[in-house]
């Protein structure tokens, strides 16, 4: 396999780079971030064509692979643009743009590509809580919650989960405006918007349907891998960034008359730094190219590719921070703000752990 990138994706690559380094770059902190200005981050974003990058052109999108979408989550995570890329472009929107009806698809798949429509994925029943039993389908309704729903209070449509009377899964894409949900939103660690939603008996009638039973569950199977992958690439990007911010530090700082750099056990750290970003790399690569895979083996190997990436994103993280000092972990200090994304991503869609046990089953 080739993993060098293409005269296309090099060009795609520096105008999402350009764009993370001047207008994203310039924006208030992470957690003074309003709606407006979020809103007008994302048009900019979708004014690439990033929006739409895995939806067919018909739709409004640009037709291309989850290896750009890869490429362009790693340029993002380089600058933390502070964008949910992966939840609400690569997945939700692949999801819809694979699922939906035609006629749904003309009418808000082609606003979403133009960042005009943000779609987000509500899948997490009740932070997984054995009671209640989550979204389900009572009568022709829908109760339940659903909860770290990432852009939730800024997501016009969620793309939903629940459980009919016979168990089988149901998917289904739900207004955020209809007066039968509730949003409650709140910050996450790295101060992006996520939500608590809850379905106070939406009918089924002003939903849309998107797929029923097995096929449900392969096609949001497949999305979330999907997602997975390109949260990985993302923290590639964030971990790349972070080495280089503690190398460029270590450089200025001095002790003893001497740049922090020149000692030798800061150095075995930077080191160590360094082999978990190439072995990140990797992972993010293995899980990229297993994406066209059967689904068993796809499935095995992005749960590898996003442990191994949390267990390199929290190494990185711990070793910055013990290099920068006290300062590392300081809203005002740049470095935080990546440790505190890597250690979101790990945690979004399950964990180090849980993926090693999701791995481990299919063994």
């Amino acid at each position: 396999m080739n993993f060098e990138l293409n005269d296309e994706q090099r060009m795609l690559e520096e105008a999402v780079s350009k764009l993370v380094s001047g207008k994203l770059r310039s924006e208030p902190p992470v957690f003074t971030v309003s709606d407006a200005a979020w809103q007008q981050r994302w048009q900019q974003l979708a004014e690439l064509g990033v929006a739409g990058l895995l939806v067919n052109p018909e739709h409004g999108g640009a037709g291309m692979s989850v290896l750009d979408a890869v490429v362009v989550a790693r340029a993002l995570g380089r600058g933390n643009a502070r964008l949910p890329f992966a939840v609400c472009a690569a997945s939700a929107l692949w999801l819809l743009d694979q699922a939906a009806t035609p006629a749904f698809k003309a009418q808000w798949l082609v606003k979403a590509c133009a960042g005009e429509v943000l779609f987000t994925l509500a899948v997490d029943d009740d932070n997984h809580r054995a009671q209640p039993p989550g979204v389900r389908l009572e009568g022709k309704a829908l109760h339940g919650r659903k909860s770290a729903v990432v852009a939730g209070g800024l997501a016009q449509w969620l793309i939903v989960t629940a459980q009919d009377a016979a168990g089988a899964t149901q998917l289904l894409a739900v207004s955020a405006d209809h007066p039968a949900v509730r949003i409650d939103s709140m910050p996450q660690l790295d101060g992006h918007n996520s939500a608590e939603v809850q379905f106070n008996g939406v009918p089924l009638a002003d939903v849309e349907e998107l797929g029923v039973g097995a096929d449900a569950d392969a096609l949001l199977a497949q999305a979330l891998d999907i997602g997975r992958v390109v949260l990985c690439a993302e923290a590639l990007g964030l971990m790349e960034s972070l080495w280089r911010q503690t190398v460029d530090s270590l450089k200025e700082r001095r002790q003893f008359k001497q740049p922090l750099i020149q000692f030798q056990v800061l150095q075995h750290r930077l080191v160590d730094m360094l082999m978990a970003v190439e072995s990140a790399h990797s992972s993010t690569l293995l899980g990229a190219a297993s994406l066209h895979e059967a689904a068993a083996t796809r499935s095995q190997q992005v749960a590898l590719a996003k442990c191994r990436i949390g267990r390199h994103a929290v190494q990185v993280a711990e070793q910055a921070t013990q290099c920068l000092g006290g300062m590392g972990i300081t809203d005002e200090f740049e470095s935080s703000h990546y440790t505190r994304r890597l250690h979101t991503i790990d945690m979004t869609w399950g964990n180090a752990d849980e993926q090693l046990r999701r791995y481990a089953a299919q063994m």
